[in-house]
């Protein structure tokens, strides 16, 4: 049998731009041209081509250095960015292929949550007519909210704060789907499972946290004595960013933070697996 460390969830997960400090030692020239980016390309052209830099990111993001860590087999993010509803198509897409396979058991899955805002355009594009999860109802709320705002873009302060109470209604549900699914993995495989807060809108971030922070499956970032709403939080305030790390035009978190969460989820592991 082989037993699996899953992990899901948007860019961060992914490991986005963490080539970029092999690149720095390695590859001065184009790393001086490429590290002002304002876009993924032309550099991704790059990075996700050229094996060493691949081999890289997913060797030293979180799940790569977790999974050395727990001496398992992993499966992550192929792609890049995404939404949580689109995180939960992809946590069914395993729970089908794992009843499949009864060879492989999952060890140890993580969720990351993203920015709620992505929720809704996600809904908008694909569960249009029937709202998906939400419903028909509360789409139906969603809708009028957001028709009273910037109908091409949530900005501003004042739009996120009109909608706080949809998006933190939006996080409830999501999280109440992921944690029907946890249970399917715990009662069947044993598997140990939990979720944090990734990469955050900056207004609402607050209200999600305090919906979490008590919950049992919640990881709490906790960086020295300081706890954060999120990881993405912690790194942008104790300069654990590319940008800050290494100079990249890039807030994506830096090796150091993919190392340092990787620590802290093995930690959790051993601590719930007593």
């Amino acid at each position: 049998m082989s037993d699996l460390l899953i992990t899901i969830g948007d860019s961060f997960t992914y490991g986005e731009g963490l080539q970029f400090h092999l690149w720095k030692e390695k590859y001065n020239n184009t790393f001086e041209k490429f590290k002002g980016k304002t876009s993924y390309e032309p550099c991704q052209t790059v990075s996700e081509t050229f094996s060493e830099f691949y081999d890289y990111r997913v060797s030293n993001n979180y799940s790569g250095v977790l999974g050395k860590l727990l001496g398992v087999n992993k499966v992550s993010n192929f792609g890049n960015g995404g939404s949580n509803y689109g995180a939960l198509e992809t946590f069914d897409i395993w729970l089908e292929y794992l009843r499949s396979e009864p060879t492989l058991i999952p060890k140890f899955f993580i969720f990351q949550f993203t920015n709620i805002v992505r929720d809704i355009g996600h809904t908008q594009s694909k569960y249009r007519s029937t709202g998906g999860i939400f419903g028909n109802e509360f789409y139906e709320d969603i809708k009028y909210a957001i028709a009273k705002l910037n109908p091409v873009h949530i900005r501003t302060k004042s739009d996120i704060e009109k909608i706080n109470p949809i998006l933190t209604k939006i996080f409830q549900i999501i999280l109440l789907e992921v944690k029907k699914r946890f249970s399917i993995l715990e009662d069947k495989y044993g598997c140990k499972c939990i979720y944090l807060l990734g990469s955050v809108e900056e207004y609402s971030k607050h209200l999600i946290h305090d919906i979490a922070k008590t919950d049992e499956y919640h990881l709490p970032i906790i960086y020295g004595d300081t706890q954060y709403e999120s990881w993405d939080t912690m790194n942008r305030k104790c300069g654990l960013t590319l940008r800050e790390s290494i100079g990249v035009n890039d807030d994506h978190p830096s090796l150091e933070s993919h190392h340092w969460l990787a620590n802290q989820l093995y930690k959790k592991y051993l601590e719930i697996s007593k």
